[in-house]
């Protein structure tokens, strides 16, 4: 390696780690997340289309289908208060409402995409605790919008607020943190291989092979929701992961093209190349011609 290229290494690795310590700021102090299960603070009531009505003493029922409505009421004892909370919780093919002790409204997830009959996949809801609602209850409405939705309002804690993006993260720091190094070291990596001299077989195979991680670690990044925590545009995350997913195997194929150097096995990896851009662009049809889930993060 000449002394030019060990420069240049240098500084990619340099501007590498500064971005990424930048970024890690943003979601670093996982240690400081305590999570406060209220499971056992719950009861359920389940009204069926029928006007039948069941009732349950735990956070635990049998599966909802689609047109009926659970209330969960989340009692807030005081002898749990948390200093600036907020309840937390993940719900599943609903309209969610929640509502305090004096049936004020103070969360719901019924925007335009539920006008418009946009199938809802997930939502991941917040509800600020004021300091005087602890000693009360809350009630969560759900009204299920598809069969076999849920059979527990899944994780309801309460945290608090200075933490609440760790409860989208959970415990996936590590491969978090792996994945967007490889993330960034890989992009500005591709940047450099690039811009930089002629065009031959080794060179193609590390911005294939680049872009492939570099996709495949995007994908792994929005799926865990770290995407959600960069920007408040939900459905651009969503499209973006997606993209990302659909397009590695051609960036693979690509790969394994250059690296060959035997004219059949070549032009088998560029048919494999072909039929994978070809799925790709089937994949976006399909993703953007047809009913999709959205996940929201509140």
């Amino acid at each position: 390696m000449t002394k030019k290229s060990l420069i240049k290494l240098f500084i990619i690795i340099t501007f590498s780690l500064i971005l990424f310590y930048f970024i890690l700021g943003k979601i670093s102090g996982f240690e400081a997340y305590i999570k406060n299960d209220f499971d056992k603070y719950i009861s359920v009531e389940i009204t069926n289309p029928d006007g039948t009505v069941n009732y349950y003493d735990s956070n635990e029922f049998p599966l909802v289908n689609k047109g009926d409505i659970v209330y969960a009421t989340v009692n807030l004892p005081r002898e749990r208060y948390v200093k600036n909370s907020i309840l937390c919780f993940h719900s599943y093919h609903s309209i969610v409402n929640v509502y305090d002790s004096n049936g004020n409204l103070l969360y719901d997830n019924k925007d335009k995409r539920v006008q418009e009959d946009e199938m809802i996949g997930g939502t991941s809801v917040f509800v600020h605790i004021p300091e005087e609602d602890w000693g009360k209850t809350y009630t969560i409405r759900l009204d299920v919008q598809k069969n076999h939705a849920f059979s527990k309002i899944q994780e309801v804690v309460v945290i608090d607020s200075v933490y609440a993006y760790k409860y989208l993260i959970g415990d996936k720091q590590a491969e978090i943190m792996l994945f967007m190094a490889i993330l960034v070291i890989s992009i500005m990596i591709l940047f450099v291989l690039i811009f930089n001299g002629a065009w031959n077989s080794i060179k193609g195979q590390g911005i294939f092979l680049l872009s492939f991680l570099s996709l495949v670690s995007l994908w792994l990044l929005g799926h865990n929701n770290v995407l959600d925590l960069l920007s408040d545009n939900t459905v651009f995350n969503i499209n973006l992961k997606y993209i990302a997913l659909f397009s590695s195997p051609v960036m693979l194929s690509l790969f394994f093209y250059e690296q060959n150097k035997r004219k059949s096995s070549k032009r088998m990896h560029l048919a494999f190349a072909l039929m994978n851009e070809v799925f790709v662009i089937i994949c976006i049809l399909l993703y953007y011609t047809t009913v999709n889930f959205i996940f929201f993060y509140f």
